[in-house]
């Protein structure tokens, strides 16, 4: 299978990081790259990765409702938790009173990923809330 078609390699980029590439050869004074080869998990998870970033948020979906009151609780442990759509989620940063509407652009995978930010280094997502 053919998995290059949509990614940018390179050492400044993310994924060019984290996947091995084949040796250069040298054409003359040009250097060619050779497509990364994955490994079969390596395969997986980026087939994964990809449905994942298909994903749109949908606000009326439980489990993304579910997501957003849970960022709130990591966000504002000792707060009560707002309705989904308030003027306390500005507090966090938001641009309006529903923060659903953020997430056009990026997704229920980046909710995901303020989730595992939050999670993961709390001390930095207090220091986003000043």
């Amino acid at each position: 299978m053919d998995f290059t078609a949509n990614i940018v390699l390179g050492s400044g980029s993310l994924i060019g990081r984290f996947l091995p590439l084949t040796s250069a050869t040298q054409i003359g004074q040009n250097k060619r790259l050779h497509p990364p080869t994955f490994s079969p998990l390596q395969e997986e998870r980026f087939r994964n990765l990809q449905q994942r970033l298909e994903v749109p948020f949908d606000g009326s979906r439980v489990e993304h409702q579910d997501a957003l009151k849970q960022l709130w609780r990591l966000a504002y442990p000792n707060r009560e938790l707002p309705s989904l759509k308030s003027k306390l989620w500005k507090d966090m940063g938001w641009q309006g009173e529903d923060p659903s509407t953020d997430f056009r652009g990026g997704g229920f995978i980046s909710l995901e990923n303020l989730i595992f930010f939050a999670k993961k280094y709390p001390v930095c997502s207090l220091a986003l809330k000043s």
